[in-house]
């Protein structure tokens, strides 16, 4: 898809330090970067009572951009880690 210059998007993302979930969403943020993806649907903790959406969505781009810019052994580090929680 990438090749052909269609966006990628994969799965979902849960909201950056949210705890209540099996694996750690800043792991899942490099994946996304890994791949090259550029959309995702967000988790249903971005809509909880108290949390402002706005920051949020900022928050989670400006995550994203990070592992966009990371060197490769970070990601790849990022991916052995997510690797060892299943």
């Amino acid at each position: 898809m990438l090749d052909a210059g269609l966006p990628l998007g994969i799965g979902g993302i849960g909201r950056l330090g949210d705890t209540s979930v099996p694996v750690a969403p800043d792991l899942v943020y490099a994946q996304h970067a890994r791949l090259g993806a550029s959309a995702a649907l967000i988790a249903r903790s971005f809509l909880a009572p108290g949390i402002d959406l706005a920051a949020e969505v900022r928050r989670t781009r400006e995550r994203l951009a990070y592992w966009r810019t990371c060197e490769p052994a970070e990601i790849d580090a990022a991916t052995a880690a997510l690797r060892s929680c299943t």
